[in-house]
């Protein structure tokens, strides 16, 4: 069986998080993380204990190379392989959803009573946002105004792609929201 191919850290913890154990929790305790080397390359290996259940859990990704340089967060001009274009629509709008919810606890009960600077999650949930929709134009083709069907590979993405409007999966709907994630960054991150 190929392992996965992840670009980045970054994307091996997004697809851990996505990937929750049978009982529901993607939290671990014991985590124990190292690399190695197989005919392919270079391997990320994870493990560790299930912080719901106790179940073990392992994940072993394929690497890049050495030290891959990438502009974005998630790694590279290319689609993910192990993320799907539904599933990146679903981080965006998660993101998004934490974003508001920091933006209106930081001019609410916490700011008044002290309960810390909500700036740095906001920016994170804001760059979280901006990186998932920059994700999802990797897929459309440079001829192409929306993403292709074959962009939706997993369960998850199929049933998000079935929920969503299609203009979601549009290349100028997806821009837009760029730009929109772009000025709130600029506006409270």
């Amino acid at each position: 069986m190929a392992l996965p191919y992840a670009r980045s850290i970054a994307e091996e913890h997004l697809y851990m998080r996505l990937h929750p154990c049978v009982c529901g929790s993607v939290a671990g305790t014991g985590i124990r993380h190292g690399t190695g080397v197989i005919a392919q390359g270079l391997t990320s290996d994870h493990e560790f204990v299930c912080k719901g259940c106790g179940a073990e859990r392992r994940f072993v990704f394929r690497l890049p190379g050495l030290t891959p340089q990438y502009d974005d967060m998630y790694g590279g001009p290319d689609p993910s392989q192990i993320i799907d274009a539904g599933e990146w629509r679903m981080v965006a709008l998660d993101a998004m959803g934490r974003a508001q919810l920091l933006r209106r606890q930081s001019t609410g009960v916490r700011k008044i009573f002290g309960r810390g600077d909500q700036k740095p999650q906001l920016r994170r949930a804001f760059e979280e946002a901006l990186a998932s929709y920059q994700e999802m134009l990797k897929f459309i083709p440079p001829a192409a105004d929306t993403i292709p069907d074959s962009a939706f590979f997993t369960e998850n993405g199929r049933r998000i792609r079935a929920q969503e409007p299609y203009v979601a999966f549009e290349r100028s709907f997806i821009e837009a929201m760029i730009d929109g994630v772009r000025s709130d960054l600029a506006a409270d991150g």
